[in-house]
């Protein structure tokens, strides 16, 4: 799917790693001569990435996320990467980040995005209680604080289709992470 989405990427592409974690993926997307925005909730996060950045030579920049706003002006983005983020939000707030995509994201714009296992054990062993649209929040061990969503295929196309066309959807199986190819309708 990977190579799909970089298949349909302009040359020098202007891309959002939301949800960016130490860079893994924007620092690769980089080193292909992309311009890479990223964007995380854990300041410390962003600061691994940007370090790791200047110590191969990269750039990137950093893009706030706040109050469910992305901070980047409308139409500012060739391509999207979500990658394992989505669902550690509820359905109300994914589906609110999905309109930011939609808001930052040029016309014709790429989005992939990726959704844990639903069955993924990692995490059922830790104590959780369940929002009442079904996501969990864990309340103790490891994940405490963070929330999990499993989402399902309907609830992920649904979210999307008021502005995204999917191009292709890998996951059948709930043991898989689900990946979504989308293109800004």
């Amino acid at each position: 799917m990977l190579a799909a989405f970089l298949s349909l990427l302009p040359e020098k592409a202007n891309i959002l790693d939301f949800g960016c974690g130490a860079g893994r993926n924007a620092l690769y997307l980089a080193r292909l001569g992309h311009e890479v925005t990223v964007s995380d909730l854990s300041r410390k996060a962003l600061t691994i990435c940007e370090t790791r950045a200047k110590a191969e030579g990269l750039r990137v920049e950093v893009c706030a996320y706040t109050q469910g706003k992305i901070d980047a002006n409308n139409g500012t983005f060739d391509a999207i990467l979500a990658w394992s983020v989505l669902d550690h939000m509820t359905l109300h707030e994914m589906r609110s980040v999905v309109r930011e995509f939609s808001r930052v994201a040029r016309e014709g714009a790429v989005l992939l995005c990726s959704f844990d296992p639903e069955e993924d054990p990692r995490y059922f062993d830790c104590p959780f209680e369940v929002l009442g649209d079904g996501t969990f929040r864990y309340v103790g061990g490891k994940w405490n604080g963070m929330l999990f969503r499993r989402y399902r295929k309907e609830e992920i196309t649904d979210s999307l289709k008021d502005s995204w066309v999917v191009l292709d959807f890998w996951g059948p199986d709930p043991t898989q992470s689900k990946i979504v190819l989308c293109k800004k309708a």
